[in-house]
């Protein structure tokens, strides 16, 4: 999946030229209106980074069929992340890498998820809050998908625990934590 476990959460404009300079071989794109998104994944991809719209965050798409054939023909991404588990078949379909995004607020949203990720099949799964190591230990038990923490890391030591609970990788908005070295695996 990703030769650095730490992913660059681009949440404004100025994230853009910290994560071509920086280290994260992959980005998350979550700002941004449908007129520019196509250009910054472009010079994300010129600068080798795999580009992955949160098509959730995008102004001016709605999440449905439409708008994940209109990024994959016009904005070329490696993938798409979305909270809805009815696109994830279409972004596959589209020829682009899934990433279902789930929150787990409690014992209930985590059976409900399972559930959810088994009938949408998505290539990754990302959980948020990240900061529950028991919780993303039990999930790489029930799930065996690349799994993505993101939400309320700040620091490298929480990275590193994230990862040695069986994170495959972990998704930041801080620049400074986009250093960490490592390798989880291959695109």
């Amino acid at each position: 999946m990703l030769a650095c476990p730490v992913i660059a959460a681009l949440r404004r404009p100025t994230d853009t030229e910290a994560a071509i300079a920086g280290r994260p071989d992959s980005v998350f794109l979550m700002f941004g209106g449908v007129k520019g998104c196509g250009d910054t994944v472009s010079r994300l991809k010129d600068a080798g980074k795999s580009v992955y719209i949160h098509i959730d965050l995008i102004k001016g798409l709605s999440s449905d069929k439409e708008a994940v054939e209109f990024l994959a023909d016009k904005a070329r991404p490696a993938g798409i992340v979305t909270t809805k588990g009815h696109l994830i078949k279409e972004i596959r379909k589209a020829g682009m890498k899934a990433v279902h995004q789930l929150f787990m607020i409690d014992t209930q949203a985590f059976g409900t998820a399972i559930k959810s990720v088994r009938d949408s099949s998505p290539d990754i799964v990302e959980i948020m809050p990240a900061l529950m190591p028991r919780v993303m230990r039990e999930w790489k038990a029930e799930v065996d998908l690349p799994l993505v923490a993101a939400g309320l890391v700040r620091s490298r030591d929480e990275i590193a625990l994230l990862l040695e609970v069986g994170c495959d990788a972990v998704a930041v908005g801080d620049p400074r934590l986009w250093a960490l070295p490592g390798k989880v695996g291959a695109e």
